[in-house]
């Protein structure tokens, strides 16, 4: 029986941006102003299918802090650009927000957001997201930079984490695939590396597949002629459920397989999908919604009543929550009418950050820089559920499973 293990990877978050005077970032906010935050997503190209419903978790989020009254008697607000899933066009959105809508910081959903580091880097804007859009938000020179699922290490630290799992399921070989950019790549050889690390053989490895492709005949018929019985995937699920149909055909038993994104209703609403991954398990760095606890409960609430959302989340729209609550906590650790330097000051200064309840295995430490590997959330942590029927079940022991650092690195 294979298992399908969905990991939100790629999954990098919003941006914010206030109303104000000015945006030099010695300018602070004035009293009852209302703090708009900018959303940076690819709400268009390659990577739209994963990250083009985050506004609805941010909304939530922010709507709900607004009918408590704000923050500091600030209100919240947001506005939106698309970065096309390309270089140009993540730096583009970035400056669109912080040029034309004034942003006192910015958080990036999206794949990648190398081309816009740089840019807020210099002109000191306040940049939250998820560490594996970008190197530099492991890098402690990049002072402006906030991962909310964990500082990753910029060389791409090994950990046990996946391997774990792999164990946990039988598996006994594990293969890799992956693209050729950095983020992917390198997660590819961290993971096989942290595997090996547990005991297991390291099969197979390919990372040269192009973005978005589905002919992957060639990688099937090579993972079964590896013998590899675990495959780790940080890749779109179009081209991941792809590969596993095509090693289904091959009669190939495949014990677990780590897949990029899956966890929500965008696999939810799709027939086909849900069909073809009965009794697969799937990740998430925060705690699943299934999961029933009290955080859980009030994240789907918030949902349901202002953005429509009544099922399980998608990981943008999750991860949309989580970034808009990051924000919202820093805000809360400044002064009441802050500079963006005294902003990055407090959101720095927070040691224990829970996501609101979301983390339930290792909070985030915002003062630790490049210390948990990419692909897993604090201290090296993962969520698991299990797809039976047309819901996702939590798996019992991974609630969270947390991995070891080796002292290795890849990159």
């Amino acid at each position: 029986m294979k298992k399908l293990l969905g990991s939100a990877l790629l999954l990098a978050l919003t941006a914010s941006s206030v109303v104000a005077c000015s945006n030099s970032a010695g300018s602070g906010t004035t009293p009852g102003s209302t703090i708009t935050v900018g959303l940076m997503a690819d709400l268009t190209g390659g990577y739209a299918s994963g990250f083009d419903t985050a506004e609805k978790g941010i909304k939530a989020r922010f709507d709900l802090q607004n009918d408590q009254g704000g923050v500091h008697g600030h209100k919240l607000a947001y506005s939106v650009a698309d970065t096309t899933s390309t270089g140009a066009g993540t730096l583009s959105a970035a400056q669109t927000l912080v040029q034309n809508d004034k942003a006192f910081a910015v958080i990036g959903d999206n794949a990648d957001g190398s081309n816009a580091v740089n840019f807020l880097h210099q002109h000191k804007i306040p940049y939250l997201g998820e560490g594996s859009s970008a190197p530099q938000f492991g890098e402690p020179a990049y002072t402006n930079m906030f991962s909310v699922t964990g500082s990753y290490n910029p060389h791409y630290a090994v950990a046990t984490t996946y391997g774990d799992f792999f164990r946990s399921q039988g598996v006994t070989s594990v293969a890799g695939v992956g693209y050729p950019d950095a983020a992917s790549a390198n997660a590819v050889k961290a993971h096989l590396a942290g595997a090996a690390a547990t005991g297991l053989k390291v099969s197979y490895t390919n990372t040269s597949l192009p973005i978005g492709s589905t002919d992957i005949g060639a990688i099937a018929l090579g993972i079964q002629r590896s013998g590899a019985d675990g495959v780790f995937l940080p890749i779109l699920p179009n081209t991941a459920f792809s590969l596993l149909g095509q090693l289904a055909q091959l009669h190939v038993d495949i014990k677990a397989a780590v897949v990029l994104t899956g966890y929500g209703h965008d696999l939810l609403g799709s027939p086909p999908a849900v069909q073809a991954a009965q009794g697969d398990d799937f990740t998430s760095f925060i705690a699943p919604v299934e999961l029933g606890t009290p955080a859980t409960k009030a994240v789907l609430d918030a949902m349901r009543r202002y953005s429509g959302i009544t099922t399980t989340p998608t990981t943008a729209e999750y991860y949309g929550w989580l970034l808009a609550d990051a924000f919202i906590a820093g805000l809360r650790a400044a002064p009441a009418n802050p500079t963006q330097q005294q902003f990055v000051a407090a959101l720095r200064g927070i040691h224990d950050y829970d996501g609101g309840g979301l983390y339930t295995g290792s909070k985030l430490d915002f003062s630790q820089i490049g210390n948990v590997s990419v692909g897993t959330g604090p201290g090296n942590c993962i969520y698991i559920v299990k797809l039976q029927g047309n819901a996702f079940q939590p798996l019992p022991g991974a609630e969270p499973i947390c991995g070891r650092t080796t002292g290795q690195t890849v990159g």
